[in-house]
């Protein structure tokens, strides 16, 4: 009983002759809980007994806040520091890295050409053997 009425209390402010209705038990140990839970919620600044994360406002005012639970990032990314690796030389790996697949591609393509024009040509030798031998 006495935990149905603290949990009525932490969801909403419930009066004191509210509580004695729903509890049946000595007057005062109703009143002593029902003082020390109403002292509680008036110390919450919030207004509620149930905790609240703080978060940092959409503004990003509140940066210096150590309490602020999540905070937005402000880096673009983070690298390694041990390697002394940063954000330019990593944008110069994947630039290095799509300049060297376009380079393979334009290989393939190369070597395709290549075999067509020697098969055109086999056949261009066979066409002027058969014709003329």
């Amino acid at each position: 009983m006495m935990l149905m009425f603290i949990s009525l209390l932490i969801k909403k402010p419930v009066s004191l002759q509210e509580a004695k209705l729903l509890l049946k038990e000595d007057d005062e140990l109703i009143k002593e809980v029902f003082e020390y839970w109403s002292r509680k919620r008036k110390a919450c600044q919030s207004g509620s007994l149930i905790p609240v994360v703080k978060q940092e406002k959409r503004d990003s005012s509140s940066t210096s806040d150590p309490y602020v639970a999540f905070r937005r990032r402000t880096e673009k990314m983070q690298t390694r520091k041990n390697r002394k690796n940063d954000e330019a030389s990593y944008e110069k790996m994947l630039k290095l890295r799509r300049d060297l697949s376009r380079a393979v591609t334009i290989l393939e393509m190369i070597k395709r050409r290549e075999k067509s024009k020697r098969e055109l040509l086999h056949l261009t030798l066979e066409i002027v053997e058969k014709r003329y031998m």
